[in-house]
């Protein structure tokens, strides 16, 4: 499957890019620590798990061009992620978490041992939930910060090594903070902290409707659909 930055850009006029933006990401994930310490730590993890649904995707595509991984391991951690938040428990079970983390770190792959343009994504996509069970057990604002910092640099990484579409007579720098897939992360991450600052309670309901809605459009943060339903 051959992947370019024209094959996988969001069209502006199909994909609502959620609002103007007002602060780039690095602005952002500095306001974004002090939210997380006053979301508390069942929204902060749901905003992190959010994040985490954007990038399973990229992995699923990883895996197929390079015949290697296993994307049900991210997927089961992730589940178990979204039922820690669900059922509102107090307690980690330290034991399954180590077990996740240690199942996640044999698929996490090595940048250096394939060639696949989503191989940093894939990457990414696996240090992102484990980041997100590091979270969930030792409840420091850090690792959430790492997720949303994780998601941005999967579009950077991708954009600069993509074909096309890069207007080669301005700065690539800047290119890339205005291409629309590194404006939609943004756009999502803001909206969702945005929708969780709002809720009082997160529901069985509005869990339900938030991971729905995790990914833009059913897309990864890449622009590529999922191969699997959650």
């Amino acid at each position: 499957m051959a992947l370019t930055l024209e094959s996988l850009s969001p069209n502006p006029k199909k994909h609502n890019m959620l609002g103007t933006m007002v602060i780039d990401f690095d602005q952002w994930l500095g306001i974004l620590k002090a939210k997380v310490v006053r979301l508390g730590h069942a929204k902060s993890l749901a905003f992190a798990a959010a994040c985490c649904e954007r990038a399973i995707p990229n992995y699923e595509v990883f895996s197929l061009e390079e015949h290697w991984g296993n994307s049900k391991i991210l997927r089961r951690s992730l589940d178990s992620i979204w039922l820690f938040i669900a059922e509102a428990r107090n307690n980690v079970d330290r034991s399954h978490t180590e077990r996740l983390l240690e199942a996640l770190n044999m698929v996490t792959p090595d940048t250096e041992n394939f060639k696949s343009i989503l191989t940093s994504a894939a990457l990414d996509a696996a240090i992102s939930i484990a980041e997100s069970l590091d979270y969930m057990r030792e409840n420091s604002a850090n690792h959430i910060v790492t997720v949303a910092s994780l998601a941005r640099d999967t579009v950077d990484m991708f954009l600069q090594h993509a074909e096309a579409n890069i207007d080669s007579t301005v700065n690539s720098g800047e290119a890339i903070v205005h291409h629309p897939l590194m404006v939609a992360e943004l756009a999502k991450q803001q909206t969702d902290v945005d929708v969780l600052e709002s809720t009082d309670v997160l529901t069985s309901e509005f869990l339900a409707r938030f991971q729905q809605g995790a990914a833009l459009g059913g897309m990864s943060n890449l622009g590529i659909g999922p191969l699997h339903s959650p």
